[in-house]
């Protein structure tokens, strides 16, 4: 995931996250990026859980965000560089504009 320092609900439908959806709005609000976002969820947790299984089943796109995100002690990379889950965390992207430099053949 390209950090952009937009907030990802955890219990919204393309973000879903149901362990952070259920804290969430338990907690009435959720860490993103190292800063609590308070929220008032108007409805349990199952609901925004079968709002997503709903929108999986109509073909909605699904990107799950590195759980470390929302963790309080997260430090926010710099804009555009990219969050992974597990070790090396975060790593910065460059698009050099080709697709795969070490697919050069090995055969002569």
């Amino acid at each position: 995931m390209a950090w952009d320092d937009r907030p990802r609900d955890p219990c919204s439908q393309e973000f879903f996250d149901q362990n952070l959806c259920q804290s969430a709005v338990t907690n009435r609000g959720y860490h993103y990026g190292g800063h609590w976002h308070p929220m008032i969820y108007s409805s349990s947790y199952g609901h925004y859980y079968d709002q997503h299984q709903s929108y999986l089943s109509r073909g909605g796109r699904y990107t799950p965000t590195p759980t470390e995100v929302y963790t309080p002690g997260f430090k926010a990379p710099a804009k555009g560089e990219i969050v992974r889950g597990g070790f090396g965390a975060t790593a910065k992207s460059y698009n050099s504009g080709s697709s795969n430099s070490s697919s050069a053949s090995s055969g002569s």
